[in-house]
């Protein structure tokens, strides 16, 4: 699983197997430090007063984030992150404050290349889904076999304008990814 918008590689195993960083500038000490994240957090919480940060953020090691809510308003976001040295994006649950330059199509190419199948070819072999505007770059024509969204993308292309994917299941969240996982076991 790619975690982190790309900065984070989980692989399925037997026990428990650390994360592996993809991005070389968390682990060379190039990109900003864990200090910047939470002071950016903490900059866009005194912004946003009603905010909500993300659950999970204490287990985080290349973002911090924060619920997705009305209100919030994603290019301030995107301007107090870049304040901080950091970068923005955000998905249908949260707004990611990343250290990281590595984005969900450069994490998989880099996780696919280094640790799950070198040799692969994503243009012919690899099916991306997604369904925000974080997923946009797994949409990128020519770049992976298909491409699937399931029914919210819609939501987040009519909000914003992004690349679609190729394919829009009819249903959304986890419905929509069996669909789409339904469909795929079916056609192979």
């Amino acid at each position: 699983m790619i975690a982190e918008n790309g900065a984070v590689l989980i692989l399925a195993g037997e026990g428990e197997t650390p994360p592996v960083i993809l991005d070389e500038g968390i682990t060379g000490g190039t990109a900003p430090a864990a200090a910047a994240a939470d002071e950016c957090l903490a900059a866009v919480l005194a912004r946003y007063p009603a905010a909500v940060p993300g659950a999970d953020n204490y287990c985080r090691i290349s973002d911090r984030t924060l619920e997705v809510a009305d209100g919030i308003d994603p290019g301030e976001v995107a301007r107090i992150a870049a304040a901080h040295g950091l970068t923005h994006t955000f998905s249908t649950v949260h707004h990611h404050l990343s250290r990281s330059s590595l984005n969900k199509q450069t994490g998989l190419l880099l996780a696919l290349a280094r640790h799950v199948s070198p040799g692969i070819d994503p243009a012919a072999q690899v099916v991306t889904v997604g369904d925000s505007v974080n997923d946009e770059l797994l949409f990128e024509p020519g770049a992976f076999a298909a491409t699937f969204g399931v029914r919210g993308v819609l939501r987040a292309i009519a909000g914003t304008g992004m690349r679609p994917p190729d394919y829009v299941a009819l249903a959304d969240g986890g419905a929509g990814f069996d669909e789409i996982g339904a469909l795929l076991v079916r056609a192979r």
